[in-house]
């Protein structure tokens, strides 16, 4: 079976061919370029995954020297050939042409690297790596592709639904197609997160009212909706004037959000629509219970991270706690362990007053029986939650010396609390000539772009000594949101890739770079300390086995 795409640009320039596979049995050589599958030129690494799905194809390959084979494969009908590319998508991300009124890359400082001032608008990105677009910058053309190739879910900054603001906040003619647009991926089955960047004085009160209520109708297909806080560094010249929600007001958001979700929760059985953490930290609220973010549809867009930190901890202790428990059943019986998986004593189920009070050789030496020195580094925003997890630790093991270090963001200013923007600089400079612990814990977000770290989970040697924690004991896996409209006979032709693979901390290294290019190792040698790079929902494992 012949399939057709349109003809690309240039051919894909090929960096690797995996061990062992129909590539390397051919003898194809990296340095080579891909010209065609079965005939027709290749635009992509979606037209190539998708006419690579047959049993016979016919691969054009252009050598070092200019001398072009075609080779004639037949395969089982899924198989990979082993080609790797250039670059993830096979040609350049798409541009942004919208002036959004909260955009963040036009509030970077000058002077950095170049790459972080190209703004992307890929829906191709929003598929493979959870990027939002906006569907302005896209035809009517790549837009049928989407379905065609049902690239779903599909992310989507809406921000409003107010047509004639939405023109106004992205400064794009085109921005008013978007109900139109959301309208025809729904029909044909395709399933959207949506995001809203509230912009105070702009698209809230009841402006953001109407959005909710426009973007729920489009359920099922409509899967979940993010309000995020529009961020604001200190580089705003000449840009439109934003200001911050004051603590009373993000309190209201958060109370509007949520009678929403009790709404949706009986009428949908689903809540729907989600503030970001950040609402809840300006407005001293709580966090919800994991529970109530259900799938965690937007958790990489700071929706549930908090909640999410907390339940790993807690459930990364009770697995050592049990862990522990049964080597000391196995010996002297001191403890007992309950069917829960968490050891209880003298009637006081949970209590870690109660677990570590044993004499030692019993109970104490078992969990609290560790002694190491370490420091959790965190931004401003996350700094609370990191000292409760801090303190639920040291419950638990009394003899761990951990201490959580707030970084004021001084390089972007404003209102920038988040972990994922500190840079290397102001690490350095807040820790520089303190009395540190022997080694320190960065959140592994603060790395720049996501290859470098890719690469470094590939190949870091995480521990010089041997793991003494039960294999994956603190893992917590996010629950893994699946299409609602999944079909037996005409399922995506292609799905995302896992992005939870358990994490490992990753040892720093000059391949882990920040946003303004200094170094893991840079930071080690500044600071004379060992560096681990690990996600704040395996830190436990960090502390435990580096």
């Amino acid at each position: 079976m012949r399939k057709t795409t349109k003809p690309c640009e240039k051919p894909a320039k090929i960096t690797r061919i995996t061990e062992n596979s129909i590539a390397a049995e051919l003898g194809i050589s990296s340095g080579s370029e891909l010209i065609s599958v079965n005939g027709n030129k290749i635009n992509d690494i979606f037209d190539y995954r998708y006419c690579l799905q047959d049993e016979y194809i016919e691969v054009l390959i252009r050598d070092e020297t200019g001398g072009e084979t075609l080779y004639e494969i037949e395969k089982d009908y899924y198989e990979d050939i082993g080609l790797e590319f250039e670059s993830g998508l096979m040609d350049g991300a798409k541009g942004c042409k919208n002036k959004c009124i909260f955009c963040f890359i036009d509030q970077l400082p000058k002077g950095m690297r170049k790459t972080l001032y190209f703004k992307d608008d890929d829906s191709r990105l929003s598929f493979l790596s959870g990027n939002y677009v906006t569907l302005t910058n896209m035809t009517d053309a790549e837009l049928n592709r989407i379905i065609f190739y049902r690239l779903s879910p599909i992310n989507i900054s809406v921000h409003t639904t107010d047509l004639r603001l939405r023109r106004q906040m992205l400064k794009n003619p085109r921005a008013g197609e978007i109900l139109n647009q959301i309208g025809k991926l729904a029909a044909a089955g395709i399933t959207m997160n949506f995001q809203i960047v509230l912009c105070r004085g702009v698209n809230d009160g009841t402006k953001l009212d109407e959005t909710i209520k426009t973007l729920v109708s489009y359920m099922p297909n409509a899967v979940s909706l993010s309000v995020v806080p529009a961020g604001q560094t200190a580089f705003r010249e000449n840009l439109y004037p934003l200001t911050q929600f004051t603590e009373d007001e993000c309190a209201e958001i958060v109370k509007k959000i949520h009678s929403f979700q009790q709404e949706f929760l009986q009428k949908y059985a689903t809540r729907f629509v989600y503030a970001a953490d950040e609402f809840y930290i300006n407005a001293k609220l709580k966090f919800p219970a994991h529970k109530t973010y259900e799938d965690f549809y937007q958790i990489e867009n700071g929706v549930g991270m908090a909640a999410q930190t907390l339940h790993c901890v807690s459930k990364a202790l009770r697995r050592e706690k049990s862990m522990r428990a049964r080597r000391i059943n196995n010996g002297s019986g001191d403890a007992t362990e309950q069917d829960s998986g968490v050891i209880s004593c003298a009637g006081a189920v949970n209590e870690p007053a109660c677990q570590i009070s044993k004499s030692a050789g019993g109970i104490t030496e078992a969990l609290g029986g560790i002694s190491k020195s370490a420091a959790i580094i965190t931004g401003e925003a996350a700094y609370s939650l990191m000292e409760k997890c801090r303190d639920m630790i040291t419950a638990v093991f009394p003899l761990l010396n951990i201490r959580v270090y707030k970084i004021e963001n001084k390089f972007f200013g404003g209102g920038i609390t988040v972990s994922g923007l500190l840079t290397g600089t102001d690490i350095i400079n807040s820790l520089k000539g303190a009395n540190l612990e022997d080694i320190l814990l960065l959140p592994e977000n603060v790395l720049r772009a996501g290859y470098e770290t890719a690469e470094a989970t590939a190949n870091a040697d995480v521990c010089e000594k041997p793991v003494s924690v039960s294999a994956n004991a603190d893992t917590c896996e996010k629950p893994v949101s699946t299409s609602a409209n999944a079909d037996a006979c005409e399922k995506p032709a292609f799905t995302s890739a896992n992005a939870n693979a358990p994490k490992k901390p990753l040892r720093a290294s000059s391949s882990h770079v920040f946003l303004d290019d200094i170094t893991g190792a840079d930071i080690e040698k500044e600071l004379k300390r060992p560096v681990y790079f690990c996600g704040d929902d395996n830190f436990l494992n960090c502390i435990l086995s580096c």
